[in-house]
C-alpha cells in the first residue's frame, strides 16, 4: 500500500510538472505558489540577516549618541552592493504571488484578467523553469508594465532570476524602458537598462559575495556621440564607491561614499568644472563620527553640541529613527575641497577620513578603470 501510494504522488508529481491539465487546478496553484516560496524565502533570510526589524528609535529634544542603541549592532559587510536590487525586484514577486493565490481553475498557459484593474497573468513551466508573465495597467501615470519572471532552482538547491520589464506609454506603442536583471541568489546581480525616449542605458553587476560593483550609464545626444558617461565602481580595499561623470573623455563630476562597519559615514559630491563656479556637498552620518556629545531639538531645527557649544552651524542636521538610526549632516559649498573639511578638525571632531584618502580612492578608481579587459 506504502509502495502504491508513493507511485501514486511521483505520477502527480509528473502530472503536475507536465503542465497536464488532470492534475487538480488547486494542486497545480499550490505547486506553482510554493516554487514561488524558495525565491521569496531565500529574500526573507537575507532580509532578516542584513536589515532585521528593528523599533523606531524614540526623538528627543536631547540626544546621545548612546541612545541609538542598535547602531552598532549592523553587519560590518557593506550590504548596499546587493540587497538593494533583491529588494525591488522581490516586492513585486511578492504581489505575483498573491495573485496567483487567488485564481480558481488554474491552469499552465492561460491568461487570467482582472476586468477592474486591467491586469493580466499567466504561468508557465517548461524545462524546469517556472516562468510568471505580468501585465499591469498604473492609471495614476497613464502607463503599461510588462513583467516577466523565470524561476530556475538548480540542482543544488541554489536558484536563479532572469527578470524582464517594459514600460509602455499611455499609447502601448512608445516604450519607456526595457530592463532585464538576472539575479543568482546568493552570488551576482546583473541589469541592464535602456531608456529609448532619454537615449540612456545603463548597466550595473553588483556582487556581494564577491565586494564587487560597477555601474554604468551613458546617454546618447541625435548625432550619435555621448553626451555624458557615468561609472561608479566599489573599492573593497578602501571601502569606498566612486564615480566619475566623463564628457569627451574628460573627468567632470565625481562622487565618493565612504564606509564603515558596514555604515555609509561620508558622500563627497564634487563639481570639477573649470568655467564656472559649482556647488559642491557633504554629507555626513555622524554616528560614525567622533566627539561631538548630544543633538538637541530647538526652534525646530536639530543642533549639534560640543562641551555645551554649538558646533557644525553651516550645516543642516536631521534625525533619521528607523532602523539603525542616523544622525546626518549636510552642507553645500563652493571652491576647493579642503582636507579640514574631512576630518572634521576645525570642529573638534574625528571622522577617520582625510583628503589622501578621497585622493587615494579615485587614483585606485583611475587605475582599475583603464586596465585592459
Amino acid at each position: 500500500m506504502k509502495k502504491i501510494t508513493s507511485i501514486i504522488t511521483l505520477f502527480m508529481l509528473i502530472i503536475t510538472i507536465s503542465g497536464c491539465t488532470l492534475v487538480n487546478p488547486d494542486v497545480l496553484r499550490e505547486s506553482v505558489v510554493d516554487h514561488v516560496d524558495f525565491f521569496i524565502g531565500y529574500n526573507e533570510l537575507v532580509h532578516s540577516i542584513h536589515d532585521p526589524s528593528i523599533p523606531n528609535i524614540p526623538i528627543k529634544d536631547v540626544m546621545l549618541p548612546s541612545d541609538f542603541e542598535y547602531y552598532d549592532s549592523k553587519s560590518p559587510e557593506n550590504v548596499e552592493l546587493e540587497y538593494s536590487d533583491f529588494y525591488d525586484s522581490f516586492s513585486s514577486l511578492l504581489y505575483l504571488k498573491e495573485v496567483i493565490s487567488n485564481i480558481t481553475d488554474f491552469s499552465y498557459g492561460e491568461y487570467f484578467d482582472d476586468v477592474v484593474q486591467k491586469d493580466k497573468i499567466r504561468v508557465d513551466f517548461e524545462d524546469d523553469e517556472l516562468s510568471i508573465d505580468y501585465y499591469e495597467y498604473i492609471l495614476e501615470v497613464d502607463v503599461s508594465v510588462r513583467q516577466t519572471y523565470i524561476l530556475k532552482q538548480t540542482s543544488s538547491n541554489e536558484g536563479v532570476i532572469t527578470k524582464y520589464t517594459t514600460v509602455y506609454g499611455h499609447d502601448k506603442e512608445r516604450i519607456i524602458k526595457h530592463s532585464l536583471e538576472i539575479m543568482t541568489l546568493g552570488e551576482t546581480v546583473e541589469k541592464y537598462e535602456l531608456l529609448p525616449d532619454v537615449n540612456t542605458v545603463v548597466y550595473i553587476y553588483n556582487s556581494h559575495k564577491n565586494q564587487e560593483y560597477f555601474k554604468y550609464r551613458g546617454t546618447l545626444l541625435s548625432n550619435g556621440e555621448f553626451e555624458r558617461q557615468t561609472v561608479e565602481l566599489y573599492l573593497d580595499e578602501h571601502n569606498a564607491f566612486v564615480s566619475f561623470d566623463f564628457k569627451e573623455d574628460d573627468f567632470e563630476d565625481y562622487r565618493v561614499k565612504f564606509f564603515e562597519e558596514g555604515h555609509r559615514v561620508l558622500k563627497v559630491d564634487v563639481n570639477v568644472f573649470k568655467n564656472s563656479e559649482q556647488m559642491n556637498e557633504l554629507t555626513w552620518n555622524l554616528l560614525s563620527v567622533d566627539g561631538w556629545d548630544f543633538v538637541q531639538y530647538v526652534n525646530e531645527d536639530f543642533l549639534i553640541s560640543k562641551t555645551n557649544a554649538t558646533i557644525l552651524e553651516d550645516y543642516n542636521i536631521e534625525i533619521q529613527n528607523r532602523g539603525y538610526g542616523k544622525v546626518i549632516a549636510y552642507k553645500e559649498f563652493t571652491g576647493e575641497l579642503l582636507d579640514s573639511e574631512l576630518t572634521l578638525s576645525d570642529y573638534g571632531l574625528d571622522s577617520r577620513i582625510t583628503l589622501v584618502d578621497v585622493e587615494n580612492a579615485i587614483t585606485t578608481y583611475k587605475k582599475t578603470l583603464m586596465k585592459p579587459n
